[in-house]
């Protein structure tokens, strides 16, 4: 399984969804290994924002593998699964959700209000499935958790400056007219990334961790 949360939407976020359940795919192999040896990856993506049209009439959760247009009664190739739940598209019900998936979902949507402790289904909810008591008690441990604070809050300034740079180098171009402006803009950012990599780098963060925070090569990154 690859899972990720998205707060902040990108016209790429699709294609960055598949490069990560691309990678965890090929990293199944080790050197010399057979082909035989992969298994089934499902990539699930939490989105805090709508990805689909609401003129698409896309429900909250869909999900995708590849077919053949030509014969759609061939079975999908079952390796490859990405599923996109889309929160703002769930509608909240007025009492304890019947399914699973109603009630993770009610638990992740709402988890972060203050009040939430005090919300009768919320409650009702941790009292009645097992699997999200776990993750509360797990939840409660990383609040305690000061090192992976730490790293929450240097990912989420990471995350605010490379927006605000980019969004620089968007005004920088538009200003100047010229894809100049553009590339230099462009240059600026991923100098500043690599900055931010050599820093998380010298902190202790792995590598892996550090490609997924500044979307650079793995590999490049070791090389820092």
């Amino acid at each position: 399984f690859t899972v990720e949360a998205q707060a902040t939407y990108h016209a790429a976020f699709p294609s960055r969804a598949l490069y990560y359940w691309a990678r965890a795919y090929g990293k199944q192999l080790q050197e010399s290994e057979f082909y035989s040896r992969l298994q089934p990856v499902v990539g699930v993506n939490l989105l805090d924002f709508l990805l689909f049209p609401r003129s698409a009439g896309a429900p909250m959760h869909t999900s995708f593998r590849p077919a053949c247009r030509e014969a759609p009664h061939l079975d999908p190739l079952g390796d490859l699964m990405i599923h996109f739940i889309e929160l703002p598209r769930f509608d909240p019900p007025d009492r304890l959700p019947s399914t699973a998936f109603g009630r993770w979902m009610y638990y992740i949507r709402y988890r972060s209000k203050e009040d939430a402790m005090e919300d009768p289904i919320m409650k009702a909810i941790l009292e009645d499935t097992s699997e999200i008591r776990e993750a509360e008690k797990r939840y409660q441990a990383f609040l305690a958790d000061e090192e992976l604070q730490d790293r929450l809050e240097a990912r989420d300034k990471f995350r605010r400056t490379h927006l605000q740079l980019l969004h620089d180098a968007e005004q920088k171009g538009k200003a100047e007219g010229k894809e100049e402006g553009l590339q230099q803009g462009r240059e600026e950012e991923r100098a500043k990334r690599f900055e931010s990599a050599r820093r998380m780098k010298a902190a202790g963060l792995p590598p892996e961790d550090i490609a997924r925070f500044t979307d650079l090569p793995e590999e490049e990154i070791r090389e820092l």
